[in-house]
């Protein structure tokens, strides 16, 4: 039997969760922006809220990418997933 993923889904992760474990990591949006190949503009945009009109939500790729550096900054499984939501 599949274990639950306890991560929930990968895909999503909304501005205000981006925001909270840019802050665990003690990152600014430059520094994360430069982590996840973007811009510090991108990621001001990723965290404004999803109704204004430059909102850009994060790609799947990128909230993989978000998790992984919590995990390789020794967050545990339960603390990244606190952070960053379950499904």
């Amino acid at each position: 039997m599949p274990r639950r993923n306890p991560h929930g889904q990968l895909g999503t992760l909304s501005p205000a969760r981006l925001r909270k474990a840019r802050e665990a990591l003690g990152l600014t949006q430059t520094e994360l922006g430069t982590e996840l190949g973007v811009g510090k503009m991108e990621i001001y945009r990723k965290e404004l809220p999803p109704d204004r009109p430059e909102h850009r939500p994060l790609r799947r790729v990128q909230v993989l990418a978000l998790r992984w550096l919590l995990h390789k900054a020794g967050l545990s499984d339960a603390k990244i997933a606190r952070l960053t939501g379950r499904d």
